[in-house]
């Protein structure tokens, strides 16, 4: 084998690590969780950081990776039985440029991380808002909705196109309110008040779970958010209630 063959095949195994290593390391063993709607406002956002964030960490932390791997075999006993000096050949230049670009990646990093905490934290201006108090205790959900004024169990129906403000507190232990698909995951603990939201933008039913390890009956302290049409929501509240939900200034009987 000519030395120009090996370090082609140990630049190709090189490159290979680059994007194998870094996909074993993150790959999910565990079944995949079935998603029945597009992810939420903010959760796409979140994800959509994550992704680019993975991305260069792909690039960077890959492409040290590989050029480790490839100098590793390529001054190991296959290529040199001789010992020899290790010259650093890099230029003042490089190195400048070498840092600029690792520094202008982790600003980039920085400035999508605080934008995403921003809009995480702070729910979009919409039309329609709606509060719900919710109460955690063993082993239910239970819910108040603004609109009907009678506390619920097992089941929170809330429009489309609205931000829903939860008011959580719990009754017994410390429990957590996840809504996953929402982006949802806030503790609900016993004396005090914690709050949470999401935006409804799909019509369709969510699971809603207890992720915080609260004693016997755990695993059934579950419930079903189901997000309805505005009309439907509607004639919903009106039957419940014999009013209607919206005013003249937050919408109509026709949701429009």
């Amino acid at each position: 084998m000519t030395e120009m063959t090996r370090d082609r095949l140990l630049g190709g195994l090189a490159l290979a690590s680059l994007f194998v290593a870094p996909l074993v390391l993150v790959y999910d063993f565990a079944p995949a969780t079935v998603t029945r709607t597009a992810p939420a406002f903010p959760l796409d956002t979140i994800l959509s950081l994550k992704s680019a964030l993975f991305a260069m960490a792909l690039v960077m932390g890959g492409g040290t990776m590989a050029y480790l791997i490839y100098v590793a075999i390529r001054n190991s006993e296959l290529f040199s039985t001789e010992a020899t000096p290790m010259v650093p050949n890099w230029k003042r230049e490089t190195f400048v440029a070498w840092i600029i670009v690792v520094a202008g990646l982790v600003g980039v990093a920085i400035l999508m991380s605080a934008g995403t905490i921003g809009a995480a934290e702070e729910p979009p201006e919409v039309e329609q808002e709606l509060t719900v108090e919710v109460t955690a205790s063993h082993p239910q959900w239970s819910f108040e909705n603004e609109h009907i004024g009678v506390r619920r169990t097992g089941e929170l129906r809330v429009p489309v196109d609205t931000v829903v403000n939860l008011e959580i507190t719990s009754g017994d232990v410390m429990h957590n309110l996840a809504i996953h698909e929402m982006g949802v995951k806030q503790h609900a603990i016993p004396g005090q008040e914690t709050s949470a939201w999401f935006l409804t933008e799909e019509p369709g039913e969510y699971d809603i779970v207890c992720a915080e390890l609260c004693g016997e009956d755990h695993s059934q302290m579950t419930a079903t958010l189901i997000v309805m049409e505005q009309d439907e929501y509607a004639d919903y509240i009106e039957e419940l209630t014999g009013e209607s939900p919206y005013d003249s200034d937050g919408g109509d009987d026709d949701g429009d």
